[in-house]
């Protein structure tokens, strides 16, 4: 089990593209089977025997069903309702009874937030050197 502070790098193999027409303009989206956490957009997408970036992160999968984070959030609602087990001081002095339903709530969540999703995208950097083509005039100079 990793403890440590966030990693830096990951590895990853291409398993694919997609094209997304979204925004009304075809975009190649390469799709990256590898360990991408959810603070990883704008990060690069590398070839590591080159170093040469072939892409920019845009977008992370969560694995779980948008219902989870619900369910989680639930239990975080019956801050005071059921069996207590615990307290927590607060910066005032004033202290708080917390329930079971609270604690399993937090653990989940912290979970919830910190999973690595396996499978993430990134716009491949011809496509960021042409949208910054396209918009050149709106870029600082």
């Amino acid at each position: 089990m990793y403890n440590g502070i966030s990693p830096l790098l990951s590895v990853g193999y291409v398993s694919g593209y997609r094209e997304d027409t979204s925004s009304g303009k075809s975009v190649k989206h390469i799709v990256v089977n590898g360990a991408f956490n959810h603070g990883n957009s704008g990060g690069p997408l590398l070839i590591s025997h080159d170093n040469e970036v072939i892409g920019v992160v845009v977008l992370t999968y969560n694995f779980y069903p948008p219902e989870v984070k619900d369910f989680i959030d639930g239990l975080m609602k019956h801050k005071n309702m059921g069996v207590m087990i615990g307290a927590v001081t607060h910066p005032d002095g004033s202290t708080e009874q917390l329930s079971e339903s609270y604690f399993t709530g937090v653990v989940l969540d912290e979970f919830y937030q910190k999973t690595q999703v396996m499978i993430g995208e990134a716009i491949a950097s011809s496509e960021v050197a042409a949208m910054m083509k396209d918009h050149s005039s709106e870029l600082p100079k």
